[in-house]
C-alpha cells in the first residue's frame, strides 16, 4: 500500500509541475505606481513615460492625458497610447478597469500603424480583452490604443499576454521500477532523473517546492 501511495504522489506531482510550468506569460503595465510620474493636470502634447521596470509608453500628439483615480485618463476622439515593442508574439491585451467614475460609452481599439488588429470595444467600466489577429501577433509590433469617439478612456493597468504554445510537451514516462522495487536504492536512482526535467522547468510555481518532501518519501 505504501509503495502504491509513493508512486501515485510522484505521478501527481509530475503532472502538476509540468502543467503549471506552462502558464501563459504576461507583462503588466501597472499605472497605479507612482514611478510613471503622470501629470495631475491634462497634457495634450506628445509625451513618453518610463516606469522603473524599463517599459516606455507614448501618448500621441493631441492626446490629452493625466493621472486619474488609480490609473490614467486619455481622450478624446483620436487620442492614442502606444505600448513598447515586446520580444515575444502577443496573443491578447487586456485593459483593466480604473477606479471611480468611468465612461460606459467610450469606444476604442488596438492598432498597428493605421490598421485595427482586434475588435473595437465599448465602455471602460469593465475590463476589456482584445484578441490580436493572428497576422499581427509578431514580436516587435508597436500596439497603439486609440479612442474612436468623443469620450474619455480610463484604465488602471494594461496586461500584454505572450502567445501560448499550441500544445504543451508530453509528460515524460515514469520508470515502472518504482512500484515494483521501491525499496531498492538503484531503483530510486533510475526514477528520479526522469523527473528532473519537469521539476526544474516549473520551479517558478509554488507547488514544485514540494520536491524535498517527495525526495524524503523515496528515502523512507
Amino acid at each position: 500500500m505504501t509503495k502504491h501511495l509513493r508512486f501515485f504522489m510522484l505521478t501527481l506531482l509530475t503532472i502538476v509541475c509540468t502543467v503549471g510550468g506552462y502558464a501563459q506569460e504576461k507583462v503588466i503595465l501597472d499605472f497605479s505606481k507612482a514611478d510613471w510620474n503622470f501629470p495631475e493636470t491634462p497634457n495634450a502634447n506628445k509625451t513618453s513615460y518610463t516606469c522603473n521596470d524599463g517599459y516606455t509608453i507614448t501618448f500621441g500628439a493631441n492626446s490629452g492625458h493625466k493621472k486619474q483615480g488609480n490609473g490614467i485618463l486619455m481622450g478624446k476622439k483620436g487620442a492614442t497610447l502606444s505600448l513598447p515593442a515586446f520580444d515575444f508574439d502577443v496573443e491578447k491585451i487586456i485593459l483593466k478597469k480604473n477606479t471611480g467614475s468611468v465612461s460606459a460609452n467610450v469606444t476604442f481599439n488596438i492598432f498597428v500603424d493605421n490598421t485595427a488588429v482586434s475588435t473595437q470595444a465599448k465602455g471602460c467600466d469593465k475590463d476589456k480583452t482584445f484578441i490580436i489577429k493572428d497576422e499581427f501577433q509578431k514580436a516587435g509590433n508597436i500596439y497603439t490604443i486609440k479612442v474612436t469617439n468623443v469620450n474619455n478612456l480610463q484604465t488602471s493597468a494594461i496586461e500584454i499576454y505572450k502567445k501560448a504554445a499550441t500544445t504543451p510537451p508530453p509528460l515524460p514516462p515514469l520508470a515502472p521500477t518504482l512500484a515494483r522495487h521501491s525499496h531498492s536504492p538503484m531503483a530510486r536512482l533510475r526514477v528520479l532523473p526522469r523527473l528532473q526535467l519537469p521539476l526544474q522547468r516549473a520551479t517558478t510555481t509554488p507547488t514544485c517546492l514540494t520536491l524535498l518532501n517527495i525526495q524524503a518519501l523515496t528515502r523512507t
